[in-house]
């Protein structure tokens, strides 16, 4: 007797379910693979922002109180008195933030040999405020509104800025730096670093 070719209904049933269960697992590893890239590549965001902000609080703040030599002797005592003055780190924190969070320094720009009061260009200053990262404009107090952005709070939220002197008397700080993905929840990368100001001490 012949037997005829072809499948029968529970055997097509079965295949179908098999090719169904190899697609769902495949699909499945598909968007984990994706989530799992996603969010490497949101850390490797993260940790290339913190690196760029870590050097540039470092390239700023090493600077805080030089200023070039000085040649105009018939001003230099009150010059010196002046410049050592705005030598000092000041160390304080926006209302809304926590203690030690802003720091305020200057520094001679333009080597002119003289830090000066009246350009705002010479006086810097980084704090904490709304999430953000944010940089001193035209000489503002630490508790003053109109500082700018260096941080985006729509892809990055700062929830960490601080900065202490590492000991009494000694031109170091430390600083600490924690940012938080604002787009991939529980994404976090934070640092505590040294900063040396040799010209600069806190006030």
């Amino acid at each position: 007797m012949l037997r005829r070719n072809g499948f029968t209904l529970v055997e097509l049933m079965l295949s179908v379910a098999i090719g169904a269960a190899f697609l769902t697992s495949a699909i499945t590893f598909m968007l984990t693979l994706g989530h799992s890239m996603y969010q490497i590549q949101q850390q490797l965001t993260l940790e290339s922002e913190l690196r760029l902000l870590t050097q540039t609080l470092t390239l700023q703040l090493s600077r805080a109180g030089y200023v070039a030599r000085y040649h105009d002797t018939s001003t230099l005592v009150n010059q010196l008195a002046l410049n050592g003055t705005l030598a000092n780190i000041h160390v304080g924190h926006h209302p809304n933030a926590p203690q030690h969070s802003c720091v305020l320094f200057a520094y001679d720009k333009n080597k002119d040999g003289a830090i000066s009061l009246a350009s705002p260009s010479e006086h810097f200053g980084f704090r904490l405020n709304n999430k953000a990262l944010e940089f001193r404009v035209a000489g503002k107090s630490c508790e003053a509104s109109g500082w700018h952005d260096i941080t985006d709070t729509r892809k990055t939220y700062v929830s960490a800025f601080e900065i202490k002197p590492k000991q009494a008397g000694q031109p170091a700080w430390v600083v600490t730096l924690t940012l938080q993905s604002a787009q991939q929840a529980g994404l976090t990368s934070s640092r505590t670093f040294l900063i040396s100001a040799t010209n600069a001490h806190p006030s």
